[in-house]
């Protein structure tokens, strides 16, 4: 989900300036500032990405 309040970002009101993003796909996840807009490659990468996939792969299993 994407959410602007108009402003451009600045990174010294960096909470309340630029475009946010949130993956909601799980509810542990965060809002945060984006420093530059997604590309359409961007965007189908980022739908197709599996965090939870992506620690076990890495070894970074904490649970």
């Amino acid at each position: 989900m994407f959410a602007t309040n108009g402003r451009p970002y600045l990174k010294q009101f960096e909470d309340r300036s630029g475009i946010w993003f949130l993956d909601a796909k799980k509810p542990t996840n965060h809002p945060g500032p984006l420093k530059a807009w997604y590309s359409s490659r961007g965007l189908k990468e980022l739908l197709r990405k599996d965090i939870d996939e992506a620690i076990v792969e890495a070894g970074m299993n904490f649970m």
